[in-house]
């Protein structure tokens, strides 16, 4: 039980960093793009000044939130599969469902 639930633990791990990567990548190429196209927006190159320091922060602001949540989340996986195992610790090696009921 013990492998396994790290076994999970670690699948978990890889498919967060894999949708993570990804929504880095679709954030800066969504970004890069409004960016390159910003003088369509306006004419007035004060606006599109603007807008162009705008989505660079988003970026910045954007890469920092995907970062944290990404630690916050796998650091929840991990602490739900050593859960597990300590569990498994405390019952004596028994599962909840093998134990005795009384009735």
């Amino acid at each position: 039980m013990n492998k396994l639930s790290w076994t999970i633990a670690v699948v978990l791990i890889a498919i967060w960093s894999l949708l993570c990567i990804g929504s880095y990548a679709l954030l800066n190429i969504s970004a890069e793009w409004i960016t390159q196209n910003a003088d369509s927006v306006s004419n007035r190159p004060n606006i599109t000044d603007w807008l162009v320091w705008g989505l660079g922060f988003v970026r910045a602001i954007g890469a920092f939130v995907v970062v944290g949540l990404w630690a916050f989340v796998s650091l929840a996986i991990v602490l739900v599969a050593w859960l597990v195992q300590r569990s498994r610790k405390l019952l004596g090696g028994r599962s909840y469902l093998n134990m005795p009921h009384n009735g």
